[in-house]
């Protein structure tokens, strides 16, 4: 910030720190003065004016633990002391419990009125993977000794378990969203499983009936 020294009207002026204009804008510390002379030639030194500019507060977000977390667990952000506080989710106290993901700054104010904004931090809540989508892939008149594809979408984030049916096995695939079966020469019919699972925790089990011819 800067404040403005203005002189009373005269012919010229003469700062201590060099300027020659009626008013000058300070933004450092020190003392000023001005020497005036009016339209006879005559000087006048003014009082001296002190300038103290106070420092820009730093603002510091700490958290209390991880930034990533599973949903339904909570953090909290505290801010560094200040006088006033203000988040970027509208709270005002110095400390905040946050559960949800989402960017979050802080803006202090203190005793001199100086604000001073953090840098941002980044919340990531993680959830539970949902239910997968459906299997694709044949599921009719399958024949024993078949080697056949299957899939769900992909979805980031998530690692894979499937389960093979009975009298069928995987031969490729296993923990991503596309497996391989190999269908052996007993197979009849059997069910196909995966689950989709995080740090947080598995989803519900999707299922896929085979039958044979």
């Amino acid at each position: 910030g800067s404040v403005t020294l203005k002189s009373n009207n005269a012919a010229s002026y003469l700062w201590n720190n060099g300027a020659t204009t009626q008013e000058i804008e300070v933004g450092t510390n020190g003392d000023y003065q001005v020497t005036i002379t009016d339209q006879n030639g005559c000087t006048g030194i003014s009082n001296i004016t002190m300038v103290k500019v106070n420092e820009t507060p730093m603002a510091t977000i700490t958290p209390n633990s991880e930034t990533t977390f599973c949903e339904g667990g909570t953090l909290i952000l505290s801010s560094n002391i200040g006088t006033t506080y203000l988040w970027s989710n509208d709270s005002i106290t110095q400390n905040i419990m946050v559960t949800a993901s989402g960017e979050y700054q802080l803006t202090i104010t203190d005793e001199n009125g100086c604000t001073g904004i953090s840098d941002p931090i980044v919340v990531n809540v993680k959830k539970i993977p949902l239910f997968p989508e459906p299997i694709m892939g044949e599921y009719n008149g399958v024949c024993s000794n078949s080697i056949k594809q299957y899939s769900i979408p992909f979805v980031d984030n998530v690692s894979y378990y499937w389960v093979a049916p009975s009298g069928a096995s995987i031969i490729q695939g296993q923990a991503t969203n596309q497996i391989t079966l190999q269908f052996s020469p007993i197979f009849k019919n059997g069910t196909l499983s995966v689950v989709m699972y995080n740090e947080c925790g598995i989803s519900p089990i999707r299922k896929l009936v085979i039958n044979s011819t």
